[in-house]
């Protein structure tokens, strides 16, 4: 579980720093989504990532 939660926190911020340097560099084409839809994508794409570990450990 604590490397789901490290990863949470790194992805956290590389989204704030491409949000920093998209603002540096003036380009607003990327399509805007909530934080929830985000973090919602983020759980979904962990989740399937920890079923796959498990498979391969023969745990699932």
């Amino acid at each position: 579980m604590t490397e789901t939660v490290q990863i949470k926190k790194d992805l956290e911020a590389i989204k704030e720093q491409l949000a920093a340097l998209m603002d540096h560099l003036g380009v607003g084409a990327a399509p805007q989504r909530s934080d929830r839809d985000i973090k919602q994508e983020i759980s979904n794409r962990l989740h399937k990532q920890l079923t796959r570990a498990k498979r391969t450990d023969g745990r699932a």
